[in-house]
């Protein structure tokens, strides 16, 4: 199986980070996902991805 192409951006938010991600194959996104170190921003972001993602080839 192919590996989806995922682009995530991290930004520093007030006293924290937040992620924005997405995969550029189904048009799927998901933002405003925040970490207190942009580790655990980007770890949040992919997992909301994947979850959405999930949540839509259950549909």
């Amino acid at each position: 199986m192919k590996k989806e192409r995922i682009k995530i951006k991290v930004t520093l938010w007030h006293d924290g980070f937040r992620a924005d991600a997405r995969d550029g194959k189904n048009g799927v996104a998901v933002y405003n996902c925040f970490g207190t170190t942009p580790e655990a921003a980007e770890e949040m972001a992919r997992l909301k991805l994947k979850q959405r993602q999930d949540e839509l080839r259950s549909m």
